[in-house]
């Protein structure tokens, strides 16, 4: 009898531990996804296109310090030979010396059908960076009147992929 009582003990010490580390958040069938996307701009009159090619990849779970729960983590990248970083590329250059970028609004959970990172539909910005000045502080412009008034820059139209449709379950390890 105290071999069965120790044995079920250990068992739901095992099942706690297991259900606390991760394991129960589901993981998605569909693990990686690639989708085009283009949008197209004003800049001083002349209109352009920029399309490249958003690389979305589940990446495991995580902690959530903010939630104290486990979620999941995507790793995420736009194939394409541009100036800027994974969110956004640098098109120009006010007359002022600001940096004008096209932010793509891009991330993963919405074109991965993972609807814990809802943050809506997914849409681009414009925004004027300028360099730091003396007191270390970095000036932005991302008002769409004033970008369009003052710095001669808008967006006219965006067109993204469709998000997949995907199922989550617990305890895949593919």
């Amino acid at each position: 009898m105290k071999m069965k009582l120790i044995a079920l003990m250990l068992a739901l010490v095992l099942v706690g531990m297991l259900s606390s580390c991760g394991l129960t958040v589901p993981r998605p069938d569909i693990k990686e996804g690639r989708f085009d996307f283009s949008i197209t701009y004003e800049l001083n009159g002349e209109t352009k296109t920029f399309s490249a090619v958003y690389v979305c990849e589940f990446a495991g779970t995580s902690w959530a310090l903010e939630g104290g729960d486990y979620t999941r983590d995507w790793k995420d990248h736009v194939e394409g030979n541009y100036t800027g970083d994974n969110y956004s590329a640098i098109i120009g250059a006010s007359e002022d010396g600001g940096d004008i970028t096209l932010f793509f609004g891009v991330y993963p959970s919405y074109f991965m059908g993972d609807s814990t990172g809802d943050r809506g539909v997914p849409g681009p910005s414009l925004y004027i960076t300028y360099p730091e000045d003396e007191d270390g502080g970095t000036r932005l412009v991302s008002d769409p009147t004033e970008l369009e008034e003052v710095y001669g820059v808008k967006i006219i139209s965006y067109e993204y992929d469709a998000p997949i449709e995907n199922k989550f379950t617990v305890f895949d390890f593919n």
